[in-house]
């Protein structure tokens, strides 16, 4: 299991369980684009069917890079269905502790999803640390497909589920996330 996720996670098909969760996101975001929206708008309603019809989250996070010379990124957190938006300074981000010690430096670094159970020792990573301390059990943080990989784009989920993840699970919020 490299990253955390099972060998045929990116072949395997999607389970029963979630497809009329991800086919009635699917429907619903088409809806909610007819006009222009921002992701501010967006982003809550996309969490809450998330957790609602196809897997039981109680934290997504979307991070952005955003093409200015001040500002690192933009960054939505979705918990307990609360947002918080954040915005990140440029200057020295690449070079932080947080950074450095993220999942999402190892997803910028192999633009590979990682997953990571939280039942266990995760001081490497001191914002799963944080996570787990909220009660989270697993953690999943996937690259947005965009065309710009050299920018930082990502979407990450957490669960309070006993037992975490399972793979269906992981294959559905991936689906959700492209």
């Amino acid at each position: 299991m490299q990253d955390g996720l099972p060998p045929d996670w990116d072949d395997r098909p999607i389970a029963d369980r979630h497809r009329a969760g991800l086919e009635a996101l699917g429907l619903w975001l088409v809806e909610a684009t007819r006009r222009p929206v921002p992701l501010k708008g967006l982003f809550p309603g996309f969490c809450e069917r998330v957790a609602q019809t196809i897997v039981p989250v109680w934290r997504i996070h979307i991070g952005l890079e955003v093409l200015h010379p001040e500002i690192s990124g933009t960054m939505l957190v979705w918990s307990d269905e609360a947002i918080e938006f954040r915005e990140r300074e440029r200057q020295g981000i690449l070079q932080s502790t947080g950074y450095l010690t993220s999942p999402t430096k190892i997803v910028d670094d192999t633009e590979r999803a990682y997953r990571r159970r939280l039942d266990g020792d995760v001081s490497d990573l001191p914002m799963l640390q944080e996570l787990q301390q909220q009660g989270s059990t697993d953690y999943l943080i996937t690259p947005l497909p965009f065309l710009d990989t050299s920018r930082t784009r990502f979407l990450s989920f957490a669960t309070r589920q006993p037992g975490g993840f399972d793979d269906d699970d992981l294959k559905a919020l991936d689906t959700a996330a492209r």
